[in-house]
């Protein structure tokens, strides 16, 4: 992959706003592991080792972006989901920043294709 800038963002999606409210019983979460935003629901992976069913967001760049170039745009994107405003707004969509570093994130989107095809191929779903 090009010139990734990190982040993997785990949705929650709006089903928290309906299970903080009480209309709505949570069974797990499923990403592969508990989330900040409800502390006290397991994730599915806790009884289906592997299990892991999120959402994520990247920043990317196009290939051959100048590495000074990610490390600043990644330093920024950094620094302004550190700040206060921005984790209170994230967590009000029930995003849980999950940064990661430009590399790894281009391994993650690889791996991710490899496990999605994987999938697709196993439940037999062919295009329509």
């Amino acid at each position: 992959m090009g010139g990734q800038v990190q982040f993997v963002f785990a949705d929650y999606a709006a089903a928290f706003t309906q299970i903080k409210a009480g209309k709505l019983k949570g069974l797990g979460l499923t990403s592969k592991e508990r989330s900040a935003l409800a502390p006290d629901m397991p994730s599915i992976a806790e009884t289906l080792p592997g299990f892991d069913l999120s959402t994520w967001y990247g920043l990317l760049a196009p290939a051959g972006t100048p590495r000074d170039l990610i490390i600043k745009l990644q330093d920024a994107a950094l620094k302004a989901i550190d700040k206060a405003e921005v984790k209170t707004r994230f967590a009000g969509v029930n995003l849980d920043p999950a940064p990661m570093p430009a590399q790894a994130f281009g391994e993650f989107i690889k791996s991710e294709g490899v496990r999605w095809a994987r999938l697709i191929k196993e439940a037999g779903i062919q295009p329509e």
